[in-house]
């Protein structure tokens, strides 16, 4: 790839509420409904702003996003 070729998105979100949560998992989509994960990042177990950043987005068409919180016990 060429440096025309990739692209950048900034993700950002915000918990009220964080209980038990192990990690938050960071996945894009082109289809809005397969989703790859493409990140972790690790919570502060409380009320929090959070941001990532997707170096390799795909230049030219629309990136779907979903962030999940995946609990202590497995749960999503």
């Amino acid at each position: 790839m060429t440096d025309e070729e990739i692209a950048e998105n900034k993700l950002f979100w915000e918990t009220a509420e964080e209980k038990n949560v192990k990690t938050f998992i960071v996945e894009r989509s082109l289809d809005a409904e397969n989703f790859t994960e493409i990140g972790r990042v690790l919570p502060n177990n409380s009320p929090s702003k959070y941001n990532f950043n997707d170096n390799f987005a795909q230049p030219g068409t629309i990136n779907y996003y979903r962030i999940t919180a995946l609990e202590n016990d497995g749960a999503r």
